[in-house]
């Protein structure tokens, strides 16, 4: 219901998380592994189905019953959608477009004696009309106009010093204005003596409020896109039956196994939990050598230890798709104690699908470990309650907040993150998403 969902849209009662530790630490599967330690936090799945109901409703047979349904049902993801636009959406409007300001900013810039000054204006859409230039009885010492040139679509003003009296300190005053006549900044010039010729610099500078470049980051080891995806394993979804699909979530997690798995075939690498999977997906297989590590793709071997997987979380066919609830995921940890493997794990979701910081945090603080050695993937979810992709690549670039943000101070700054995921569809299909996240699931060696 629509008060469920108001209630529970508040993240501290929404917050589900679950840890799966076995009970004998090991560095490696050489020691028994049994009586796991289980931690729960938040709202579990009992009250997590007390807010859910399901009806696999199609418009195509009752299009008026549809349609009534639409705006209850999609009303917290239109919320969440709302709430992740606006402050983009408003940093966007301040930065083009400061024109309801209450206050704006004054600058003092000193103006070499013989010189030439170029300065950005910090607003687009600025024309000679919006500039009111004060510099009576100073005509012949400090001038300005408007530069053909601009930075990044942004106004340069072009300031001339003349040479320099003896007997007076000249000043100008150039005064932007909207095209109300409201002041949006006001730059102060003075003419001061010139610098000896090595100190003069002819350049246009600003401090930018552009976006930065990209800092991306890898799993794997080696912080390289190319070694990461070769790490992947490539898992897909089938036909179990009737038209419906053996679904995304069991998939995610034996492709974060699988991965666990592989890297643990690799001397070196710092994991050894070559028991996450067994030769013929069973609990029975060799776990090392050719058949015993996770392949690289789909064979009916996964097949088995995806079937497994989809029976203990309980995935269901909803119109041909297989969906999980993300109150169930955790279950995957029978599997882990099925193969015998002493490999940690840990879920994190928000129960009505809200995006969180803290979701997309715990990803994020596992993608980009400052040990590259420990960086590994993650269980994100995309969407809506829509998807379980593998994210194993993340990048982050900032900006300035505001408009006058960055250009003398530089701090205010805000943030655009993605996550690269393998989307489970056999290696095709994989690319950059938001960072927005609704489900974490993690391993630990």
């Amino acid at each position: 219901s629509t008060t469920n969902f108001d209630y529970y849209a508040n993240p501290a009662r929404s917050l589900s998380e679950f840890t799966y530790t076995p009970a004998y630490i090991a560095t490696d599967e050489g020691k028994l592994v049994n009586r796991p330690l289980i931690a729960t936090v938040g709202p579990q799945a009992s009250e997590a189905k007390s807010v859910w109901r399901y009806t696999d409703n199609t418009g195509l047979t009752d299009f008026s019953q549809y349609a009534k349904s639409y705006a209850d049902s999609f009303a917290p993801l239109i919320t969440q959608l709302t709430t992740e636009a606006t402050r983009p959406w408003g940093i966007e409007d301040r930065i083009i477009s400061p024109r309801d300001i209450a206050s704006y900013d004054n600058y003092s810039i000193p103006v070499p004696a013989g010189g030439i000054l170029k300065v950005v204006i910090p607003i687009q859409g600025i024309t000679i009309k919006n500039l009111i230039i004060d510099n009576a009885n100073v005509e012949n010492y400090l001038g300005a106009g408007l530069d053909t040139q601009t930075v990044a679509g942004f106004p340069v003003l072009t300031v001339t010093g003349g040479s320099m009296p003896t007997n007076t300190l000249p000043r100008m005053i150039v005064t932007v204005v909207s095209s109300r006549g409201a002041t949006l900044a006001k730059f102060t010039f003075h003419l001061i003596a010139s610098p000896s010729k090595t100190e003069i610099r002819s350049n246009t500078t600003k401090a930018t409020r552009a976006w930065s470049n990209w800092s991306t980051y890898w799993v794997g080891g080696s912080n390289s896109q190319t070694n990461a995806a070769a790490d992947q394993r490539d898992y897909n979804q089938w036909d179990i039956g009737g038209g419906c699909q053996s679904g995304c979530g069991p998939t995610a997690w034996m492709m974060l196994f699988g991965w666990a798995d592989y890297k643990s075939s690799i001397s070196g690498s710092g994991w050894g939990r070559w028991n996450t999977y067994r030769a013929g997906g069973n609990n029975l297989g060799v776990a090392t050598g050719t058949t015993g590590v996770a392949p690289k793709v789909m064979s009916n071997d996964v097949k088995t230890a995806i079937l497994y997987i989809r029976n203990q979380v309980g995935t269901f066919c909803v119109s041909g798709s297989g969906a999980t609830t993300p109150w169930d995921m955790n279950n995957a940890r029978y599997y882990l104690s099925y193969v015998g493997t002493g490999m940690g794990f840990a879920e994190s979701h928000n129960i009505v699908g809200y995006h969180e910081d803290r979701l997309m945090n715990y990803a994020i603080n596992e993608i980009a470990q400052s040990t590259v050695a420990n960086r590994r993937p993650v269980v994100i979810g995309t969407g809506w309650l829509s998807h379980y992709p593998v994210a194993y690549g993340y990048a982050v670039r900032t900006r300035p907040e505001a408009w006058d943000e960055g250009w003398f101070d530089g701090d205010d700054v805000v943030y655009q993150q993605q996550f690269y995921v393998n989307n489970g569809w056999g290696g095709q299909g994989n690319g950059w998403v938001s960072a927005g996240t609704w489900f974490a699931g993690r391993v630990s060696k």
